[in-house]
């Protein structure tokens, strides 16, 4: 059995806000899935920061392989003329934008975005955060700070 890790389980629930870390159901769960973990014959996760974590459950470091996201770059063209309008509109004209496209969920690293963004604009002024997607409004009213 191959098992694929893109997040663990418990983490998940506490984002989705249907349980809290350290919970009776959050031990459980991550005890779950550390049994599923040690009865693969292998795993693939995302990137070295869950093969980490995985190692830490005493999963042994050969039965991990990481298989990073990606994107087929060929798919996209990077010379196109950005649609005038729609930065007019959104008042990103002139503007340098970061941005985001999927789930807002904290695993993805937003909160981390967000909380870098004063400091990115102190250095570059007309930086704008772009964020596409749904469950931001959840994300940030769970925030702790």
């Amino acid at each position: 059995m191959v098992y694929e890790c893109r997040a663990f389980w418990e983490d998940a629930a506490v984002d989705h806000g249907t349980t809290t870390e350290g919970s009776l159901r959050y031990r459980l769960t991550k005890a779950l899935e550390t049994h599923v973990l040690k009865s693969a014959d292998a795993i693939t996760t995302i990137c070295e920061g869950l093969r980490l974590d995985i190692i830490k459950r005493g999963i042994p470091e050969n039965k991990i392989t990481v298989i990073p996201n990606a994107v087929d770059i060929e798919k996209f063209s990077f010379n196109a003329k950005a649609d005038l309008n729609l930065r007019n509109e959104l008042g990103l004209t002139d503007k340098i934008v970061l941005g985001f496209i999927g789930s807002f969920y904290a695993y993805e690293g937003i909160p981390l975005l967000m909380d870098a963004l004063p400091d990115i604009l102190k250095k570059v002024p007309n930086v704008r955060l772009l964020l596409v997607g749904e469950g931001l409004r959840k994300m940030l009213s769970n925030k702790k700070h």
